[in-house]
């Protein structure tokens, strides 16, 4: 993490990170002489993936960015047991709930169950016996459950997803708990869920479709519940006058739930439009064009890997404090203490996709659907006071792990730093200690959060030696300080909305590969032999080999390699040519462009028992014609990493 700034005081909140006032002038940053090498460090590394140089930006950034500690042996979880003969121990315990199942003894089926899932959390049918249990006999369950315990049949099976979120089993046993308790939102949340973050599973499009299904049947028992309560006009007019009129002077619930009806789009837009306003009274919102320019051209760099198809708007909020909070819809409030407090653009990328990330995944609209309006439909609060303590309101910890999953994959799907979030997490983790999360904790501890992290990073093969934009992220914070820029400065000032170049300027576009004029071509020592040769290397893993199957060398320092991906295990896999490497023996990284043959999608679905072919060409490398070319290939697949020499 780029330390160009003291530590400041974080605190976990409801939107992302809310901080104590943030009192930190942009002049007291990097003053000492590490820190501005450092600084210089970044930005000439900067300049160089700018320009397609990757491999020599890449280099200077690890000069400056230490390797992650080795933390598996604290995070990885216990892998999923399926069979009771595969679990080390437990195996007593385990007959003995099944023994009470059978005699109906009450007690020996709860206490062996609850002992099994607490001490053998791996043991997936332990969770399931427990959730049926419980959903036969809920006071028993209430009654022998420990204190601080799951006591009924949801609280068992959210904890057990929470523990193993890719468990589609598990999954369907939650969403059908919840559809039989009538929390139908809830489960199309739980639903749609699963199929963002888990999008290459084949199950993903069967929870996408309950995801609607559910949301169609919540809406369609809100109805029936205003209709009980003689709210007939109100439905009839749900476009209509009771939708009319200034807001901010008060809504009432029966406003709000036919909001909400209307979808999270345009219930997020009334939020926003209320709030904007009322900022703008209060000279409370920054409406710089750069400055806002340069929010929406890092958001709009990962929105479409977020899977909803929102209208993305943002603000910018004059408030010191280091917080940034999103509406239902995709409506992203930042704050100016969010700028100043972050060290890169990188950083305050890695922010934003946590936001897009919650609106995405519906969280801030689950809290709204939570909040019990139908028991109030006739009382009148202040709009913006009622709506801003929601969204403030703290998410829950798988909320702030899904959002914290979702929103590196995307930040690394743009080709930022992939440890952009992950180094906000590092300042919670020095402000608030290595506590552990326990079964109480509302948030993932900031220690767990940088391991998790880390490990989804290293695990998937995210790119964090990708751009870190500190320079024009120092720019935008002097803006925001009301300071002139630079002559040098790399942002365009003024800003031309109708030069479509300026604007994709100002997003920091990414070379997909290196420009023509960026690749050495020194001469090869012997004849080139351009064409068709042959060249081979597999590896193997969990029922998935990838093969190499020949080469063609087209001109001297430039070539491409063929490979192969065979699914033999029974589970779909996706392949996503922007996360595979190619790097040399020493472990650097060598310029590459991966493509997938006779597809143009560019996250490529490999179902079981089929095969997909892939062409990467490598860039500013001589062919060697021993035929060992002393490069690997690196592809990450599921949580497997395949390198293969060649």
């Amino acid at each position: 993490m780029p330390p160009f700034r003291n530590l400041l005081s974080v605190t976990v909140g409801g939107a992302l990170l809310l901080g104590s006032s943030l009192q930190l002038p942009l002049k007291s940053l990097a003053q000492t002489p590490e820190a501005v090498s450092r600084f210089q460090t970044f930005t000439n590394a900067d300049k160089l993936y700018r320009e397609g140089n990757v491999q020599a930006a890449e280099n200077l950034y690890r000069q400056v960015k230490p390797e992650f500690p080795d933390s598996s042996s604290t995070l990885i979880r216990l892998q999923p047991v399926y069979e009771i003969e595969e679990l080390d121990g437990g195996q007593r315990i385990w007959q003995n709930a099944l023994d009470g199942i059978k005699q109906g003894i009450d007690g020996k089926i709860f206490f062996n169950l609850q002992y099994l899932t607490e001490n053998y959390p791996q043991y997936i049918l332990a969770h399931m016996k427990l959730a049926k249990a419980c959903q036969e006999n809920p006071d028993a369950c209430e009654k022998y459950a420990e204190e601080g315990r799951p006591k009924n049949v949801i609280e068992v099976l959210e904890r057990a997803t929470d523990l193993y979120p890719d468990d589609s089993e598990l999954l369907r046993a939650k969403i059908t708990a919840l559809a039989d308790a009538e929390q139908f939102l809830e489960a199309s949340i739980a639903a749609r869920q699963f199929s963002l973050i888990f999008l290459d599973y084949p199950e993903a499009d069967e929870f996408a479709e309950l995801a609607n299904q559910y949301l169609a049947a919540h809406e369609s028992k809100i109805r029936e519940q205003l209709l009980a309560q003689g709210i007939t006009s109100a439905i009839t007019g749900i476009g209509g006058s009771v939708l009319t009129g200034d807001f901010r002077q008060g809504i009432s619930g029966i406003q709000t739930i036919l909001l909400m009806l209307k979808g999270e789009s345009k219930f997020g837009e009334e939020i926003a439009n209320a709030m904007v306003q009322e900022y703008r009274e209060q000279d409370k919102l920054l409406e710089d064009p750069v400055v806002i320019n340069y929010i929406e051209g890092i958001a709009s760099r990962f929105t479409e890997h977020m899977g909803r198809d929102f209208e993305y708007e943002y603000y910018v909020v004059k408030d010191d404090s280091l917080n940034a909070s999103a509406l239902p819809g995709g409506k992203i409030f930042v704050n100016t203490g969010a700028i100043l407090g972050t060290n890169s653009k990188a950083e305050l990328a890695g922010l934003l996709a946590h936001e897009i990330a919650h609106a995405a995944l519906s969280h801030g609209f689950q809290s709204f659907a939570q909040a019990n309006l139908l028991n109030n439909l006739g009382q009148v609060v202040p709009f913006v006071g009622q709506f801003s303590e929601q969204v403030n309101k703290q998410y829950s910890r798988e909320n702030e792990r899904q959002a914290d999953i979702l929103g590196t994959r995307a930040l690394a799907n743009a080709n930022y730093a992939a440890d952009g979030l992950r180094n906000l997490m590092v300042t919670l983790r020095q402000e608030h200690g290595d506590a552990p999360t326990t079964w109480r904790s509302t948030h993932p501890a900031p220690v767990e959060r940088v391991q998790y992290l880390e490990h989804l990073i290293q695990s998937n093969g995210y790119n964090r030696y990708a751009y870190e934009g500190v320079k024009e992220h120092r720019e935008i914070q002097q803006l925001v300080q009301g300071e002139q820029l630079a002559p040098d400065s790399d942002l365009p000032v003024p800003l031309d909305e109708d030069n479509p170049q300026q604007l994709e300027d100002l997003g920091a576009v990414f070379p997909s590969e290196p420009p023509s004029s960026q690749i050495s071509e020194p001469p090869p020592a012997s004849p080139l032999p351009v064409g068709t040769v042959a060249l081979t290397g597999k590896a193997r893993r969990d029922n998935v080999e990838i093969r190499i199957e020949g080469a063609k060398v087209e001109s001297t320092g430039s070539f491409s390699v063929n490979f192969v991906i065979d699914n033999q295990g029974n589970r779909a896999l996706s392949f996503i040519p922007s996360f595979a490497d190619v790097i040399d023996a020493e472990g650097n990284k060598v310029s590459a462009k991966f493509t997938v043959l006779e597809n143009d999608s560019e996250d490529t679905m490999i179902l079981p028992g089929t095969t997909r072919k892939g062409r990467v060409r490598v860039f500013g490398q001589n062919w060697s014609n021993s035929g060992q070319q002393d490069l690997i290939l690196v592809i990450p697949l599921r949580s497997n990493i395949f390198r293969i020499s060649f």
